[in-house]
């Protein structure tokens, strides 16, 4: 009984998480570690692990401080005024993306179908090809973007196992596009090793 309601409770919720509202009113600020980049639909992105927004106050207090997660489409500008509940970040709870931090045009290396890579259902119900388990082949499978004159390599993007291609081989790349998704599914239960000695201990 425990273990059930562990699972279903706590991880659950903590996994279904995918936005951001602001509890307090002042103005926005991001963070040095916060980095972005506007794609191809005009939307903010962040593109660092470790970036933070905070609040602050007229005179600069802080008032509040949050993480925000890689990926994330960011509502609101730095030193813009924000009111309480105010959504300021939204991201996909279910998958952690890989971004294009370059323009070009993508082409895939050792993705092989049927050997490192198969078409599957995702998430949304959309057919995408997915990486399949490689270990036991010399494959490396990676999206590698080439320039405009398709010659010189600007960027190379390995891909995990499961993880879902978003771009078509030859397709044209832009900064912030996602390239693949990775699922976050193999979370969903991480937190039953940590979780149960310390109900056994309450």
């Amino acid at each position: 009984t425990m273990r059930t309601f562990h699972i279903g409770g706590t991880s659950t919720a903590a996994v279904a998480q995918s936005y951001l509202d602001l509890r307090t009113s002042g103005f926005i600020r991001y963070s040095e570690e916060l980095s972005t980049s506007t794609n191809r639909d005009g939307l903010t992105i962040a593109t660092t692990r470790n970036g933070e927004l905070t609040v602050v106050d007229a005179k600069g207090r802080e008032r509040e401080r949050y993480g925000v997660p890689y990926g994330a489409e960011l509502l609101v500008k730095d030193g813009q005024k924000a009111s309480a509940k105010m959504r300021v970040a939204q991201w996909d709870p279910f998958n952690l993306p890989i971004l294009a931090g370059v323009v070009g045009v993508a082409k895939f290396e050792d993705l092989e179908d049927g050997r490192s890579m198969k078409e599957e259902i995702d998430v949304t119900g959309l057919s995408r090809m997915v990486v399949t388990d490689y270990k036991d082949t010399d494959l490396k499978p990676r999206v590698v973007v080439r320039d405009a004159s398709k010659k010189t390599i600007v960027a190379r993007y390995f891909l995990p196992v499961n993880a879902y291609i978003m771009v078509q081989d030859g397709g044209d790349i832009q900064v912030g596009d996602v390239l693949a998704k990775i699922p976050r599914e193999t979370t969903k239960t991480k937190d039953i090793t940590g979780g149960l000695p310390r109900v056994a201990e309450l």
